[in-house]
């Protein structure tokens, strides 16, 4: 059995990584109190953990009060670990949070419907993500060109036949696109339509289509390598293509706000998904 004296006998790099490895696993396990208890032990460990605990927040409106009470109490150095806001099932009565306004500028925005529609509004001014998920199939007559021009990252739910190249003009320094695309509802032609119009796109580095699949098995073995077949067609190394299992997408990225703060913590970096079709 290992006792205290034990553990303050490793060396300190090595007591921050157990420490670091165990609240994450406690956020990712919704056992933020975990975390939240270490911070009290001492002024280093919470140096350590602060910054994992504070990295991700969903704001809804169970905590809307007690994270507007911090944004204005504490110093703008309490926030600096922020990266990654979630507005997803967070306005249950139709009116954004008030401590949205107040949020420092972040990373990354997961967004549902009036998540998004909250990221065009005057509420998320100062947020200035450069990193968007969009969990919903979002269509171009939504599109507000403000919120995207500094957008390097975009993830975007192609549930029907939606095109959105004529936007991605709009989205100067746009490197990165995933688009999730449902077998079922989605034909390559549009599909074409839009990875054509993002690999345009002057700063454009990486275009991933990731294939959710639905349908009879051997069906979508035929569709996925006649999608792989298309793409290749491209001619163009930056074009990736990945596959899922739509039972698993859903758990993944389509499903509550606690799912996505956990993908968001300790997930595989969505950016980085997929095999080149050249």
């Amino acid at each position: 059995m290992t006792r205290p004296s034990d553990m303050l006998s490793l060396p300190p790099e090595l007591i921050r990584e157990i420490i670091e490895l165990v609240a994450s696993d406690a956020i990712s396990q919704d056992l933020a109190w975990v975390a939240t208890s270490l911070v009290l032990v001492s002024r280093d460990i919470r140096a350590w953990v602060h910054p994992i605990l504070y990295h991700t927040i969903h704001i809804d409106e169970d905590n809307n009060i007690a994270l507007l009470r911090l944004l204005v109490s504490k110093p703008s150095e309490f926030f600096a670990p922020l990266r990654h806001v979630i507005l997803v099932e967070c306005f249950g009565r139709g009116r954004p949070p008030t401590c949205i306004a107040r949020l420092p500028p972040v990373q990354t925005c997961t967004v549902d419907y009036l998540g998004f529609l909250a990221l065009q509004s005057h509420y998320i001014a100062t947020i200035r993500a450069t990193r968007i998920i969009m969990a919903f199939g979002a269509v171009p007559s939504l599109f507000d060109p403000r919120p995207f021009a500094a957008v390097t990252h975009l993830r975007l739910l192609l549930e029907e036949d939606v095109d959105w190249s004529p936007k991605f003009s709009l989205m100067p320094v746009l490197s990165h696109i995933i688009f999730d695309v449902l077998f079922r509802i989605s034909s390559n032609a549009v599909l074409e339509a839009n990875v054509r119009a993002a690999l345009v796109v002057p700063s454009c580095q990486r275009v991933v289509v990731q294939a959710v699949t639905d349908i009879v098995r051997s069906y979508a073995e035929g569709r996925f390598g006649n999608l792989v077949k298309a793409l290749r067609l491209l001619g163009d190394s930056r074009v990736y293509v990945a596959r899922l299992d739509e039972e698993e997408w859903v758990l993944s990225f389509t499903g509550d706000a606690r799912t996505c703060g956990s993908e968001a913590r300790k997930g595989p970096d969505p950016w980085s998904i997929g095999d080149r079709v050249m």
